[in-house]
């Protein structure tokens, strides 16, 4: 007897064979729906990538949330991942980032300059002429040229008198303009430079007579600043002077030579623009006293747009050499986010660095690859929200854009990357934050999803950060389209025109006492730095580098530029 032959329930003789016949009216409808049913069946299994991608099981999402969403997500999405699979995705599409985009680009710098990557400054020695060439540091703040000047007082460079000091920027491209920027007097428009102090701003304090001091005490006055000063109004001010056409390197020059004089330098005759002769070296090279990790913190915290795009000339510099353009340093941005963090091209449109551009764009889910990414470095990222709970996050804001990108509250061992990202008149953002909060506050992680390789996998909606990031194409149907108003700039206002817009509410950068004091050595932590470890080790498994006081009164006051959001 055939080991599959039916048997009796006492197994004793085999069943008799019975044949089964179904109506013919209902063979004929089972006929009709058998094209039905195999089309169900292949979407089941995965015809239809971008469904298949976002689409989720029930059991997976929170009950409620697309429901609580509806009414505050008018146009935009919302998408939340753990451990690398995308474990809820709503309105998946490409919208503008505005300032999150800075996590592409501070990523990228990572990948292609190195965390300890610190800006360089030259000084060339020619007869009675001393030669500055600047090279993008975007940190050539008032301590900086301090230490500098101690330096080269200490090499020996101020016994003999100086003729002038010549300002060499020509390693980087004449008139760089950045989409997005406007011609206005707030920081975050200040223009980009090869040799600029102090973000290109000046700060001052007039009072009811007129009179102009330095709002700084390490910050001499220059006859610039005092000029400037005579024409506001009384109060502690800060302006970007490149909207007045000044050149930033004039300001560099007025600077440099004030703190050089107080340094032990006899200069003669004004500073002067040229390029440094051919052949001759260097008698000293600058290196910054904060290596890019410090330098990204402080972008990040205060959505700095010029040191954005400063990170992204330095990333042009090294790619395609002198003179440094913005289109070369962002296409390693682009380079970046295709083969480490797994973006297929239509996935995203970048213009620029800092997100300020209306023409930059990306997929939902390809942000949230990107924030994922990111994880290894959250503790860069400014807790957000309010006490007791908050979150390591990133804002985005333009006119009529409101993103958010950072980490949910998680168990131990799991990272929750979140993404918000509204292109809406109406500013729902904290309203979804609030949403997502009381959705996952507690809730255990979501079990890995199954399925044909690709389709269901759990690196389908994006990768997990590794040694290499990955290369994955990571599917969906969200493409990057050419926005119907590319190349009209957008309106001053808002974060990434970023930030206050022409109020001026919120226009501070630069300098302020001592943020240079402690650049190169450790710390044990203070509360401030203390709290935010604790808050940093709450919401990831990555544990904080060691302290540097970023909290601190006088680091805020220095990274306060551009500021955005």
């Amino acid at each position: 007897m055939s080991p599959l032959a039916p048997v009796s329930r006492s197994g004793r003789a085999p069943l008799r064979a019975r044949r089964w016949r179904l109506p013919a009216m209902a063979l004929s409808h089972a006929r009709a729906l058998l094209p039905a049913l195999a089309l169900s069946l292949a979407l089941a299994l995965g015809a239809g990538v971008a469904a298949a991608a976002d689409a989720l099981p029930a059991a997976a999402e929170p009950a409620g949330l697309r429901s609580a969403l509806a009414p505050l997500v008018e146009q935009g999405g919302v998408a939340v991942g753990e451990n690398g699979q995308a474990v809820f995705v709503y309105r998946p599409g490409a919208y503008v980032p505005a300032s999150i985009l800075k996590l592409a680009t501070a990523q990228a710098a990572f990948h292609v300059l190195g965390e300890d990557y610190r800006f360089k400054t030259e000084v060339y020695r020619d007869g009675d002429l001393l030669y500055i060439r600047g090279y993008g540091d975007p940190m050539l703040v008032s301590e900086e040229w301090t230490l500098l000047a101690h330096e080269l007082a200490a090499a020996g460079q101020f016994r003999a008198p100086v003729a002038a000091l010549v300002l060499d920027e020509s390693a980087f491209a004449p008139e760089l303009e950045v989409d997005g920027a406007s011609e206005t007097l707030n920081p975050y428009d200040a223009k980009l430079g090869a040799l600029v102090a102090n973000f290109n701003t000046v700060f001052v304090d007039v009072d009811a007579t007129g009179h102009v001091t330095s709002a700084e005490p390490q910050t001499p006055l220059t006859p610039l600043a005092e000029r400037l000063g005579r024409r506001l109004g009384p109060g502690q001010q800060r302006i970007n002077f490149t909207a007045e056409g000044v050149p930033g390197v004039r300001y560099a020059g007025e600077l440099a030579r004030a703190i050089f004089a107080q340094a032990g330098a006899r200069i003669g005759g004004p500073s002067r623009t040229g390029r440094v002769p051919g052949g001759l070296q260097p008698v000293w090279v600058h290196r910054s006293s904060r290596p890019l990790r410090e330098v990204v913190g402080g972008m990040l915290e205060f959505s700095n747009n010029f040191i954005a795009n400063q990170i992204v000339l330095a990333m042009a510099l090294q790619a395609a050499g002198e003179p440094a353009r913005l289109e070369p340093g962002v296409e390693q941005v682009r380079r970046f986010l295709r083969e480490r963090i797994g973006l297929r091209p239509d996935q995203f449109t970048l213009i620029e660095g800092s997100g300020l551009s209306r023409q930059n764009h990306i997929a939902l889910t390809g942000m949230l690859r990107v924030v994922d990414a990111f994880h290894p470095w959250a503790e860069l990222l400014k807790p957000y929200g309010k006490a007791p709970l908050t979150i390591p996050a990133k804002t985005g804001t333009l006119s009529g854009v409101y993103t958010l990108a950072g980490f949910l509250p998680a168990p131990a061992g799991v990272r929750r990357p979140f993404v918000i990202m509204l292109n809406q008149a109406r500013h729902t953002r904290g309203a979804v934050l609030h949403r997502l909060l009381q959705a996952y506050a507690g809730r255990p992680a979501a079990p890995p999803r199954a399925g044909p390789a690709g389709l269901g996998s759990p690196r389908r909606g994006f990768v997990t950060p590794s040694a290499s990031f990955g290369n994955s194409a990571g599917a969906g149907a969200e493409s990057s389209p050419r926005p119907a108003d590319a190349g009209r700039p957008s309106p001053p206002g808002g974060e990434g025109n970023c930030g206050p817009g022409a109020s001026g509410r919120r226009t501070v950068i630069g300098g302020a006492p001592g943020h240079a004091a402690a650049a190169r050595s450790h710390h044990s932590p203070c509360p401030a730095c203390s709290a935010r470890a604790s808050r940093a080790a709450r919401f990831s498994p990555v544990r904080p580098s060691p302290c540097k006081r970023r909290n601190s009164a006088s680091r805020r006051a220095a990274l306060r530029s551009s500021i955005v959001s």
